[in-house]
């Protein structure tokens, strides 16, 4: 029974075969290239008995002679009956060359055994990211490469990992990034050493940070079963970025390009009519000792060198490690745009104009509009709120480039001066005592965006820059 479960494995896995005499017994005989190896060194096989088919079980875990019964397959021969294959791990195994023949419904079958010591000195680093960062960042959506270098040449000892600034990912520090890196070596036996002292396991999180909250190199060793360790120079470095940007005084709306973290874009609000030939911007950095700005490869400094911002004006930033300018330093490119800030120029509902007053200022400007209606309008038979749910406000924004249809808060709603809009929900009927009521509770909210694309020599960025103003609205029956 033996016999017919190894002959029908063999046809399965279509082992080799060669023309053979099959009134003869089946010989197993092989030598091998090498008996001592290196892990993932080629081991060649060759056939130096005489069969009909061949079968190679390597020793290597699920390829083991003794374990053919629990499920265990070999490899199959050539048409002559030789092989190739090598080994992930160190140790020593046990090679099984199977040689069987059929004829007249028996099945006969020779084996043959050697043994292979196999060694690692394989030491090499070929593969590090830190994607959990990136993939938590982009909800999955995550490129191969951010936070990660995929081929790491052997010669190389210096390996340099970009990312984004803690608060792209909504934590409030550096040392609180959850830097869990993948590491890639040659051998699948090497262990991985921090700092000289620390074993890694998969899963554990490193701290790249010192005592500052500055990112430090770390010093990773690949240490082999059998060998010396490979000392590799890891760093961590944020992609280089302005901590705030501000044209008179008032801060840019940040946005990351969509698919190059080295690519940044920065909303200025404009106000209407400004002009915008020579505005200083001000700014700041997350390492102004390390890194350098330029504009048209002049040097920028804080506060001082007035620009002309009518058109888009580019950034470059050059970030060096300190002690290690030479080897750890990454650059990016910042796309300024100064937009005005798009709103209504006024705001109707039933004929009766909005009184429009400033919340807050900033990059997100917010505004209440108050709508004082008379209760004599109220349709005879309608109350105040069945009144309120089918009014068409009317009202215009400026007709600039970039400024897209009002919207209503929920749902993104787009609408025009025809929309109907229900009030019901968010209005006060007046009191002998109106200070003893406030509407900001009971206000509808539109947004009025505006956005701009960014158009270079060679790629079109749609909708690098934006700007959003949210206006409040309030209704009052008296």
């Amino acid at each position: 029974m033996t016999r017919i479960k190894l002959f029908i494995l063999s046809l399965i896995v279509l082992v080799g075969c060669q023309q053979y005499d099959d009134d003869l017994d089946p010989v197993a005989s092989f030598s091998l290239s090498k008996t001592t190896v290196n892990t993932f060194e080629v081991v060649n096989l060759k056939n130096t008995g005489a069969g009909e088919f061949y079968t190679i079980y390597t020793g290597a875990e699920g390829s083991q002679y003794a374990n053919r019964e629990q499920g265990d397959s070999g490899i199959p021969g050539n048409q002559n009956g030789d092989a190739s294959f090598s080994y992930t791990k160190p140790g020593v195994y046990e090679v099984a060359f199977v040689v069987s023949t059929y004829a007249d419904g028996e099945v006969k079958e020779s084996v043959s055994f050697k043994s292979v010591s196999v060694h690692d000195t394989l030491n090499t680093l070929s593969k590090i990211s830190f994607q959990d960062i990136g993939e938590y960042y982009r909800s999955g959506n995550t490129n191969a490469s951010f936070y990660a270098v995929e081929s790491i040449p052997n010669a190389q000892k210096e390996v340099l990992v970009p990312v984004l600034n803690y608060r792209h990912f909504g934590y409030q520090n550096r040392s609180s990034l959850p830097l869990v890196p993948t590491i890639s070596v040659a051998s699948e036996a090497a262990e991985i050493i921090i700092e000289k002292n620390q074993n890694y396991t998969r899963g554990d999180r490193v701290i790249h940070t010192n005592f500052e909250e500055r990112f430090r190199p770390l010093t990773y060793t690949v240490k082999p079963a059998n060998g010396e360790g490979n000392d590799y120079l890891v760093s961590v470095v944020e992609i280089p970025e302005f901590e705030e940007f501000t044209l008179n005084g008032v801060a840019s709306i940040n946005k990351v390009h969509p698919s190059d973290d080295q690519v940044f874009f920065l909303t200025a609000p404009a106000s209407a009519g400004q002009d915008l030939t020579s505005l200083t911007p001000t700014f700041s950095l997350f390492y102004p000792a390390e890194t350098s700005v330029y504009h048209n490869g002049a040097d920028v400094s804080n506060g001082t060198d007035a620009l002309d911002f009518t058109n888009v004006v580019t950034f470059q930033l050059e970030f060096e490690q300190e002690d290690y300018e030479s080897v750890f330093h990454v650059d990016s490119e910042v796309h300024v745009k100064a937009l005005e800030v798009p709103g209504f120029e006024n705001y109707e509902v039933e004929g009766v104009a909005g009184t429009i007053s400033l919340e807050s200022a900033g990059n997100l400007a917010v505004y209440h509009i108050d709508v004082e209606l008379p209760a004599d309008q109220i349709p005879e038979g309608q109350t105040a709120r069945t009144w309120l749910r089918s009014l068409k406000p009317t009202f215009s924004v400026p007709d600039a480039e970039g400024v897209e249809t009002v919207s209503i808060e929920k749902g993104g709603v787009q609408i025009s001066g025809e929309t109907q809009n229900d009030f019901s929900a968010y209005y006060l009927e007046y009191e002998e005592n109106p200070n003893s009521f406030d509407l900001d509770d009971l206000r509808k909210t539109y947004y009025v965006d505006r956005t701009m694309d960014l158009q270079t020599d060679s790629l079109t960025y749609e909708k690098a820059f934006s700007l959003r103003t949210i206006y409040k609205v309030g209704i009052i029956v008296k």
